[in-house]
């Protein structure tokens, strides 16, 4: 028995109607209604400064994947070793971490809060071995 006569019809009309379903509904575009993790993060792109000290930290080149540049000041400039960002719960999260005389594994780990338009977290002080709750909030554009 010959079955390639009988079902081609029948996959013919169901790869048809596929087809036609998708030139109907068109291409799938994410809703512009919900922000994406890159657009979220790229709200940290500015210049911060600490609520408790004169110490500044400034985000630019936000990028997919978690990357990003930062600079930090206290006052003077320590080197970052390493930031990048994260979604966790709906929120962007941040990690720098400093290799710096004085500052060799000190870090920060802060999410930033939509609704304050503030950094907040912890610093861990790794030659004090402590851990300080901090916020920054965003400097004005000058």
């Amino acid at each position: 028995m010959n079955r390639s006569k009988n079902v081609f019809p029948i996959e013919l009309i169901m790869l048809l109607s596929v087809l036609a379903l998708c030139l109907v509904s068109g291409p799938t575009v994410a809703s512009s209604a919900e922000p994406t993790g890159l657009s979220m993060a790229q709200r940290l792109n500015g210049k911060w400064v600490r609520r408790d000290a004169p110490y500044r930290l400034a985000i630019t080149d936000i990028g997919p994947n978690g990357a990003m540049h930062s600079s930090y000041f206290n006052p003077r400039s320590i080197h970052v070793h390493e930031a990048n960002w994260t979604i966790q719960e709906n929120r962007v999260h941040l990690f720098i971490e400093f290799q710096d005389t004085h500052y060799p594994g000190s870090r920060y780990l802060l999410r930033y809060i939509k609704e304050k338009d503030a950094l907040e977290g912890e610093y861990f002080h790794a030659i004090q071995n402590t851990t300080y709750d901090v916020a920054f909030v965003r400097m004005p554009a000058q």
